[in-house]
């Protein structure tokens, strides 16, 4: 019966602390200009980070480019991919 009291205590916080789109946003835009400085300058993480697209699934969230994963996130934390960033970084680079 405990357990089950921790689980659904777990699930009603990780519900009120899920990440909103913009701390998705704002998550990757830092992450951006860590690994491209001059393009995080001109305004390159900013643009791109309101190319994603933000899954909320209520006790953890995702955002999205194209059918990539970008970033993920839970419990008001959001991890984003670095390897992914690369990637989109050289596809926006190419169009």
């Amino acid at each position: 019966m405990k357990k089950l009291i921790l689980l659904a205590a777990a699930a009603v916080v990780a519900f009120f602390t899920n990440p909103s789109s913009g701390r998705h946003q704002e998550a990757f835009d830092q992450e951006f200009r860590r690994d491209h400085p001059v393009m995080g300058f001109l305004g390159g993480g900013l643009v791109a980070s309101h190319m994603l697209t933000y899954h909320g699934y209520g006790v953890f969230s995702t955002s999205e480019f194209g059918h990539r994963t970008m970033s993920v996130g839970a419990f008001g934390i959001v991890h984003v991919r670095t390897a992914a960033i690369a990637n989109m970084a050289d596809e926006l680079l190419k169009s």
